[in-house]
């Protein structure tokens, strides 16, 4: 969304020299993500294949893209000497799978920036964004994003955002040309609670009273996995969307 943001006229290169103008089909502020419609689209165009990416195990399913994974990066990197060069590749690992560069106690507005990150240390060309992170397969399982490299450290690690479950939501609703309706579960959290967070108070006639969540109760996970703060919950019920159905786990009077 950074990319395109107040643009009047957008362009897209592709390989071989060929290229269209684009229409802004759809785009959302809040995932940092937009989707563009070539006008003139060069005939054999293949889609890149998403890969089956989870960062977490959950249930019974174990995590796919994990520190010390291998990995490709491929970008177009920018020379203000030659203009738009060819696009590059780079080879290395995952270095972390999950990291917040926001500050504690501050809530974030970009899903970007409270939500999953993918580490790595492929560093082609600083504060590329936009790339495109492989797996071995040539599978992608991540989108490099300039927000989580806003402080303009660049002898530092990039990061991505996973093509995860949240990432194909968000991506097939834009493709519809639809807008973007978050999850939203009704509930005021308590910092009080030892494990996950606890329910200080519920939006009358909201998903979590219709669902039976209590005032005390402490949601520990959300659809298997772990609630350990309130950015877990926030990305969890919000990237499944309006409309969807979670499974929330919640501890009340011990059990």
């Amino acid at each position: 969304y950074h990319v395109i943001d107040g643009a009047t006229r957008v362009y897209v290169f592709l390989s071989g020299g060929n290229g269209s103008y684009a229409d802004i089909h759809a785009a959302d502020a809040r995932a940092d993500l937009a989707v563009l419609k070539l006008i003139n689209p060069p005939p054999k165009l293949q889609a890149i294949k998403l890969a089956d990416v989870r960062i977490a195990a959950a249930g019974n399913r174990d995590a796919t893209v994990f520190k010390g994974k291998l990995c490709v990066l491929l970008t177009n990197p920018y020379s203000a000497t030659f203009g738009l060069g060819s696009a590059t590749a780079g080879f290395g690992s995952i270095t972390n799978v999950r990291f917040r560069p926001v500050a504690k106690d501050v809530r974030p507005g970009r899903y970007s920036e409270f939500g999953y990150l993918l580490e790595y240390d492929i560093k082609p060309n600083a504060g590329i964004t936009g790339g495109v992170l492989l797996n071995l397969d040539g599978e992608m399982i991540g989108l490099t994003n300039a927000a989580a490299v806003a402080w303009g450290n660049e002898v530092g690690p990039g990061y991505a955002m996973p093509t995860d479950a949240n990432f194909r939501r968000i991506v097939d609703v834009l493709r519809k040309g639809e807008e973007v309706e978050y999850g939203f579960l009704g509930v005021t959290l308590s910092p009080r609670a030892r494990e996950g967070v606890g329910v200080n108070e519920l939006t009358p006639q909201g998903p979590a009273v219709a669902a039976g969540i209590e005032v005390g109760d402490v949601i520990i996970k959300v659809n298997g996995g772990e609630v350990l703060s309130f950015d877990d919950l926030l990305l969890q019920v919000g990237s499944a969307l309006a409309g969807s159905k979670v499974k929330i786990t919640v501890s009340r009077g011990g059990r």
